[in-house]
């Protein structure tokens, strides 16, 4: 399957986990990072290794356009740690997804590892969900991934769990069952 890939390092392993699962890179919508919190680097070099598109700025209903001209509706959009909220993708791509790194409805919004820390959950996870148009973190539960959390957790060790389990989602439900577990609205 064909996708475009709106996302940093921070989940970027999902980028990787795809192309791994056997699916093609359109383009990459990523933006500038600051190199101390938060990286595109290796995302980034990824993609100009296999000479994908990539685009610094944010990701707007024209560039959809654009690629539903070139693909038609037969990619996906999937986005991992992009903080911009992306609508109108549903008349243009046959599949919109997030990959957010909280067992949801848990950790519903932005970043929520440090509450995950903070709050001595016992488990936590990642999951892919259908990108909804209203809102962060809302749409229908495509995938998750869960793990259990050590008494000794901390933000660094959580990071490392939440991006694993991005890639094992990746490479496995989501890259190799996606139109199956795709739910249409009537």
């Amino acid at each position: 399957m064909k996708f475009a890939f709106a996302g940093i390092d921070f989940l970027g392993g999902v980028f990787e986990g795809l192309i791994e699962a056997g699916w093609t890179p359109i383009k990459l919508f990523t933006r500038p990072c600051d190199g101390l919190y938060d990286h595109n680097d290796v995302v980034v070099a990824r993609a100009r290794q296999l000479r994908v598109p990539i685009q610094l700025s944010r990701l707007r209903a024209s560039d959809l356009d654009a690629l539903n001209a070139a693909h038609g509706r037969d990619w996906a959009l999937v986005v991992a740690g992009y903080p911009w909220l992306i609508t109108g993708w549903r008349t243009r791509a046959a599949f919109g997804l997030n990959i957010h790194p909280s067992p949801l409805p848990t950790g519903r919004g932005p970043y929520p590892l440090f509450r995950a820390v903070e709050e001595g959950f016992e488990t936590w996870g990642v999951t892919a969900h259908v990108l909804a148009e209203d809102g962060f973190d809302t749409g229908d539960i495509l995938a998750q991934d869960l793990f259990p959390l050590d008494t000794l957790e901390n933000h660094e060790t959580l990071l490392a769990k939440c991006q694993m389990a991005a890639q094992r989602l990746a490479i496995g439900p989501l890259g190799r069952e996606l139109p199956a577990r795709w739910r249409r609205p009537l």
